[in-house]
């Protein structure tokens, strides 16, 4: 429980640091450009990845043809397995958890669903996508990541992968924080190593 509030405290100094960091940062939602947040504390390391959803499946609306809802799954699953998507050097770290929201680009029962009628689907996306036109103009994807390290506090570097699978990203601007100290990075395919001082 001790761990557990630390970690809420230094996400939510993150938070701060990311609104501080406002001015430094991109504009939202630009095509090629993604973000990453990370919040280290104690043995705990939490990653989290959001991008537009053009970036990684080559639309920003509701999927609603059978490709579409394929690449969506493509995706959710190449961002499930972390272990080819970060490398944490030197902590001896274990992925304990990962999650990916979708809802901007797929209902939850074409998420787990195969054998859904298809027009049924094809009004139900319509309909969603006529309503979620009036929140958002563009979709994006939410992944998050977490991690238990036997010597956190010797975590120096987290190489990033994303590039290798998602050719669309330019660009990945890095915030982080880990025990009081906090700093950013803009990565590309040729510089994609976050070095923590």
């Amino acid at each position: 429980m001790k761990a557990i509030n630390k970690l809420i405290q230094a996400i939510a100094l993150t938070i701060t640091f990311f609104v501080s960091m406002s001015a430094h940062s991109f504009e939202a939602h630009v095509h090629g450009l993604s973000e990453l947040t990370i919040a280290m504390e104690e043995s705990s390391v939490e990653i989290q990845f959001t991008s537009p959803a053009m970036n990684l499946v080559g639309f920003e609306h509701r999927a609603n043809t059978p490709k579409e809802i394929a690449s969506v799954r493509s995706v959710s699953s190449t961002l499930r397995h972390d272990n080819s998507l970060f490398t944490l050097a030197n902590a001896q770290c274990k992925h304990i958890d990962a999650s990916v929201n979708l809802t901007d680009l797929i209902d939850p029962d074409n998420n787990n669903s195969d054998h859904k009628d298809a027009q049924h689907h094809k009004h139900k996306n319509i309909h969603e996508a006529n309503a979620h036109a009036e929140h958002s103009d563009h979709g994006e994807i939410i992944a998050r990541y977490k991690y238990r390290c036997a010597k956190a506090s010797t975590l120096n570097s987290i190489t990033v992968n994303l590039f290798n699978d998602f050719p669309a990203i330019d660009k990945i601007q890095v915030m982080w924080i880990k025990q009081g100290q906090q700093g950013s990075i803009m990565l590309t395919p040729d510089n994609r190593i976050i070095r923590f001082r």
